[in-house]
């Protein structure tokens, strides 16, 4: 299994998956024109990955924006990452990074980190 590596561009954010890490990241802007076809290679990564992981898995989120098909396919994903949690001999952590003045990044985080039975800190990025 290779890492998956997408770059961004003005609607799609840089995904970053190393399996040999366990490093995940996603970072950016998402609004794909359509978001399923955008996210199947993450999705299909994803499960892959819980197959063979590692001992310890961090998923980092630095969202700026994401429009509602991408917010829906996020679940998709936070569901895959409960399932790696489910393991017990797997320490997964989610960081949601959010700025103060972004109610709706924050409580994305809030309404995702409630999805899922995994360590999940929402990480202020600034102040007022």
């Amino acid at each position: 299994m290779i890492p998956l590596i997408i770059n961004s561009n003005e609607d799609t954010p840089t995904i970053y998956l190393d399996n040999r890490s366990g490093k995940m990241e996603f970072s950016g802007s998402s609004m794909p024109e359509n978001a399923a076809r955008f996210y199947k290679p993450v999705i299909d990564w994803l499960t892959r990955y819980i197959n063979e992981p590692n001992e310890t898995t961090e998923f980092v989120f630095r969202m700026n924006i994401l429009n509602t098909a991408s917010s829906k396919i996020f679940y998709d994903i936070f569901k895959k990452i409960n399932d790696l949690g489910e393991d017990c001999k797997n320490k997964v952590r989610v960081l949601w990074y959010y700025s103060y003045l972004d109610d709706e990044i924050r409580e994305l985080g809030h309404d995702y980190k409630n999805s899922v039975n995994v360590l999940f800190e929402l990480v202020l990025i600034d102040k007022e």
